[in-house]
């Protein structure tokens, strides 16, 4: 039991990351989905989005983001406009000489515009900021240099774990087009999407399973806001996780979970109580965790010990203990549809998020990525209760984890099937922890 164990810690430790809406991926979808509504054309050869952004193609998105695709062209083809950078590629011409003349865009010197140069994260955000309503001109609402706080922090067109390589790619760049077309024009209650269909730029038909699913995403956003800030849970959950492996039957198992878990976040200090079984063919283990002080105690079988832990380090154990903690606002670019609707209990929000998503994040995790190879993650989804009161009442997520697992030379291609749910059972003043006598509990 113990390697099940291992590596159902593993499955357990990429759940709170992806919850914790850390994805790394290809957005195909969101492509597909830029394309149907005439957003996002691509290239000769596809979509190409495992490259860099030229200035070229940042500055034709933009132009079609602020509706203005068929007025650029018409107005350059009747020499109303133009600009005068030597560089710029036929294609680009009349998007180019439209942000020109409207002062939403220079260039790198007075003749050339930089048409090839590659986009980075904070240019592409500026210019959707832009298309926004936002300014960065002197006296704006944002700078050039803080274009990623603003647009994360203020806006919500960015993440910071939208990537992790140094690269941002015509990738990125669509993730963070999608989801501008939900945000609200600064000063407004319109979308960019509704926008964009009210002036005709976007057909209302093509538009409509995106106006659909921004509305579906808004509700969750609003029901979410209403118990972000409570900072005491009790929880309890049950699940399951089965391994199966064609080429080793022997691994083939279930393992059955149950989790107890108490949390309490104040100014100072964190608090936990977690009681986790785990069951497979009968036989059981069970582990207990308590974060008191500064210190990490765990009860093990009859090991007993602790770690001392920093704030930060305890903000993350207390965060991952629940699946709730890390159920935050996900980003619409990474579902695939969001659905709303009425029960007796409450709203259910079911979400599905697009398939294939490649982990790269057991580094991060603290694990080897030579043990784990081939990891990809398929059919998942969430399904996020608020009750009749607004307040969250249970969460449960789903999905299929592909993997490769290295142990003592063997190489094993499994496939983990995950599912877990977890319910408030009580918050705030309501939730007290008891701990045991820690006095013989061995420091590590």
């Amino acid at each position: 039991m113990k390697k099940i164990c291992r590596l159902m810690s593993v499955v357990l430790v990429l759940t709170c990351i992806l919850t914790n809406s850390a994805f790394a991926s290809i957005y195909d979808n969101s492509a597909q989905d830029l394309k149907t509504i005439g957003l996002f054309k691509g290239t000769e050869t596809g979509f190409d989005l495992d490259r860099a952004p030229t200035r070229s193609e940042a500055a034709v998105m933009l132009v079609r983001l602020l509706g203005a695709e068929g007025t650029a062209q018409s107005q350059y083809t009747a020499g109303t406009i133009k600009h005068p950078f030597t560089d710029v590629p036929d294609w680009a011409a009349p998007h180019v000489a439209w942000l020109y003349q409207n002062k939403l865009a220079n260039g790198i010197s007075s003749t050339l515009f930089g048409a090839n140069d590659t986009c980075n994260a904070q240019m592409y955000c500026t210019f959707v900021l832009r298309a926004l309503g936002y300014s960065d001109a002197p006296g704006g609402d944002f700078t050039y240099a803080d274009s990623l706080i603003f647009s994360e922090d203020e806006v919500g067109i960015y993440s910071s774990y939208l990537y992790f390589s140094d690269t941002f790619l015509r990738d990125h760049a669509v993730a963070i087009s999608y989801e501008a077309l939900s945000i609200d024009l600064k000063g407004t209650t319109t979308t960019l999407l509704e926008k964009l269909v009210s002036s005709g730029a976007v057909s209302q038909a093509s538009a409509k399973p995106m106006l659909d699913k921004i509305t579906a995403y808004h509700a969750y956003q609003d029901a979410y806001k209403a118990w972000a800030g409570i900072e005491s849970l009790s929880t309890s959950a049950t699940g399951s996780i089965e391994f199966t492996s064609q080429q080793y039957p022997e691994i083939n198992t279930t393992v059955d979970f149950k989790d107890s878990t108490k949390i309490i976040i104040s100014k100072d200090t964190d608090q936990m109580e977690k009681v986790s079984t785990q069951t497979e063919g009968g036989s059981s283990e069970i582990t207990r965790t308590w974060i008191k002080d500064g210190y990490l105690y765990t009860t093990d079988g009859s090991k007993k010990a602790k770690t001392a832990l920093n704030r930060s380090e305890s903000w993350v154990q207390v965060c991952n203990a629940t699946l709730i903690g890390n159920v935050q606002p996900f980003r619409l670019y990474m579902a695939n549809s969001i659905v709303s609707s009425k029960t007796s209990a409450g709203t259910l929000f079911t979400v599905s998020l697009f398939d294939d998503y490649t982990i790269t994040l057991l580094t991060q995790a603290g694990l080897d990525p030579k043990l784990y190879t081939n990891t990809a993650l398929k059919n998942m989804e969430l399904q996020i209760l608020f009750g009749n009161d607004g307040s969250l009442s249970s969460v449960k997520i789903s999905f299929v984890l592909d993997m490769t697992y290295t142990e003592d030379g063997s190489t094993i291609p499994m496939t983990c099937y995950f599912d877990k749910t977890e319910t408030i059972n009580a918050t705030g003043n309501a939730v007290t922890i008891t701990y045991p006598d820690f006095s013989g509990y061995v420091l590590e």
